[in-house]
């Protein structure tokens, strides 16, 4: 009677354990061999980013200096991928997307 009861007692607990503990990982990864293509793109397009807001102080050789609201200025790049929304002029408040790894604008949005 005792070694049932121990059985049960065991099994109870195993399924009264929440599930999410069960299933904790380090999320999906590709190995370095896979030729896949939906692999490949989504790799190539997640991309982190971030944003500032301020107010453009200078634009020279392809560069673009922005001063935000607490005085942090940031100098970004812009390419010919940069989407820019209105005209980038000096004195314009603006929002900027970029990457942080390499200080690439993304995105310019006049404000």
């Amino acid at each position: 009677m005792m070694k049932i009861s121990i059985k049960i007692l065991l099994v109870a607990s195993f399924l009264l354990l929440p599930g999410n503990g069960f299933a904790q990982g380090s999320g999906s990864t590709t190995s370095p061999k896979s030729t896949s293509k939906t692999a490949h793109r989504a790799k190539n397009n997640f991309a982190v980013t971030r944003s500032i807001s301020g107010v453009v102080t200078s634009t020279k050789n392809g560069t673009v200096v922005v001063k935000s609201k607490n005085g942090k200025s940031i100098s970004l790049r812009v390419t010919g991928k940069t989407r820019v929304g209105g005209c980038l002029q000096v004195g314009q408040n603006v929002k900027l997307t970029y990457t942080p790894n390499n200080r690439i604008a993304m995105l310019v949005r006049c404000l």
